[in-house]
This record gives C-alpha cells, structure tokens and sequence, in this order.
C-alpha cells in the first residue's frame, strides 16, 4: 500500500496525471495537494456552469473507477460553495466532506486524519495572485484564504495530539517560507 500526492490537479487541465498511475491498488491512498478543481460549478442557482458541471459528471466516473480511495485539501482554485454544501462525515479519525461515498473525501483545514496508519495534517487554502481578473462567486472565492479560525483549529488540534505527525499537506507555503528558501538558493523574490 501507498499513498500518492498530487498537486493541482485543476479539473480538465491536468487531473489525467492521476489516471496515468495504473499500478494503484484497493489500500492505496490519492492525496490532491489543492486545486482539485472538480467541484468547480455550484450545482444550482445563479453560479450554475453547464460545461463545468458536464466535466464534473465526467470525472466522477473515472474517479469511481480508481481502486483506491481519492482524499483531496483545497487551493486557492476550489469552488467553496460547493465543498461547503457537501455532506459531513466521520471518517479517517475526523470529520471530511464526502464527494463520492467510500471513494472520494475533502479533507478539512487544521486537521489531523489517520490515513493508512499515517498521521497526515492538512491545511488548504492559498491567496490568488490573479483575482483580479476573477468573478467573485463564478472563479474566485473569499473562502480561499487561511482564515483566524482556521489556524486556531490547527493550533488546537497539534496542542491535543499526542503522537507524531507523518505528514503535513498544504496547498501552498507561508510567504515568509518561501523567500527565506529563495534566497537560500540563490532566487530573488
């Protein structure tokens, strides 16, 4: 068993890197690292998007047929209308958004989830350096952002835990991180 991590996967623009695996096996696990990009469209009302939601169903289908389960943290390019309104559920030692049943979940921020007796923490979530040329609501969220709330929630649940952490998935680093690294190596910024 494995556990496979992907980045930015944005829906029709590169998710087939997911599907060019063909040893995955049933107790392998699929991490997508943010911009899962599927639940693009709201499913009804005035954001409805005919052509996303058609390449949503198309997805699905091929997601259904991966032997494994799929676990996916969101970006800054995720619909968060959408993964607000999926069902809640218990699974992985947390709570998750569950997409497909027994196949697909959103992992929450600040979380801490047991994955094939791995502890991974999770924390999506990144500023858009292109919303300027987004619509609110239609293909830009304000939910993007790492909010006070959720960094206490991590705080709390890294203070709780009592064991060690396997894994930390984020969709993107702290700023402050990154320069720091680039400068390291001899980037500027």
């Amino acid at each position: 068993m494995a556990i496979y991590f992907f980045g930015d996967t944005h829906a029709g623009i590169d998710i087939d890197k997911i599907f060019f695996v063909k040893d995955y096996i049933k107790e392998d696990f699929i991490i997508v690292c943010g911009d899962f990009g599927v639940l693009w469209s709201d499913l009804e009302g005035k954001y409805k998007q005919i052509d996303a939601l058609k390449m949503e169903e198309n997805l699905k289908e091929r997601i259904e047929k991966l032997p494994c389960i799929l676990l996916f943290i969101d970006g800054n390019h995720d619909n968060f209308n959408h993964l607000k309104a999926l069902k809640q559920v218990k699974k992985f030692g947390g709570v998750v958004g569950e997409y497909l049943e027994n196949k697909c979940y959103h992992l929450k921020r600040g979380q801490i989830y047991n994955i094939d007796n791995k502890f991974v923490f999770t924390m999506g979530g990144a500023l858009s350096i292109d919303k300027y040329r987004r619509e609110p609501n239609l293909s830009w969220w304000e939910d993007e952002k790492i909010s006070k709330k959720d960094l206490e929630t991590a705080l709390e649940n890294i203070s709780n835990f009592k064991g060690k952490l396997d894994f930390c998935v984020t969709h993107t680093c702290p700023q402050s991180f990154l320069k720091k690294t680039w400068r390291t190596n001899g980037y500027k910024p």
